[in-house]
């Protein structure tokens, strides 16, 4: 190779020095922005926590019949799931009436893990005819059904006068209970076997 030759190409410029340095700045420049724009876009994409607009939220509905069951009775269930199939419960349930309908809120009730406080409204005798009376106004089964009824459902009952809606509709109650309340008063009455009903510890 002719001196003339290697002292041409010595002479030839490397390229990121012809085009002096810009395409490593150019590099660096777009790392730069995209981490800057990376960083803008967590800083505003993340709201700060906060329930507003959930407070109310509804489950979706199923194609079940029994789909809003969950929605209307969700928070009485945790104890009493025993009554997720009463037909009682399904059948106000597709006309969109829950427990709390019929008993109340009774948010202290819910949440007392002692189970001393009654529901807000509790339904004896005396005054659950009363309280279906409210939305069912009128009773229009033949007489000869209602004799039948009576005779399947609560025979001993020899008095028409002490007959009430829950003795021939439904099977609203509890096979067998742990606690018990005055229904006129609120008052404990029984409590399960081993705790104090006054203050709820294991005797």
């Amino acid at each position: 190779m002719s001196l003339a030759r290697i002292s041409r190409q010595s002479q030839k410029p490397d390229a990121r020095a012809r085009d002096g340095g810009r395409s490593t700045l150019a590099s660096a420049s777009g790392w730069c922005v995209a981490a800057c724009l990376g960083i803008c876009t967590w800083a505003t994409a993340v709201p700060p926590l906060s329930l507003d607009g959930y407070r109310n939220e509804k489950l979706m509905e199923g194609p079940h019949e029994s789909a809003g069951l969950k929605e209307l009775n969700g928070g009485c269930y945790v104890c009493h799931g025993n009554y997720r199939t009463e037909s009682l419960v399904t059948s106000h349930a597709k006309e969109e009436v829950g427990c709390i309908q019929c008993h109340g809120e009774s948010l202290a009730h819910q949440v007392d893990e002692f189970h001393r406080t009654p529901p807000e409204k509790m339904y004896g005798p005396y005054n659950v005819d009363k309280m279906c009376g409210e939305c069912h106004e009128q009773h229009d089964a033949p007489a000869r059904k209602v004799v039948q009824r009576w005779q399947q459902r609560c025979p001993a009952k020899t008095n028409p006068k002490e007959i009430n809606c829950t003795d021939c509709h439904f099977k609203h109650r509890l096979p067998s209970r742990t606690v018990v309340w005055d229904k006129k008063t609120g008052k404990l009455v029984i409590h399960e076997k081993g705790q104090d009903a006054n203050n709820g510890k294991s005797e």
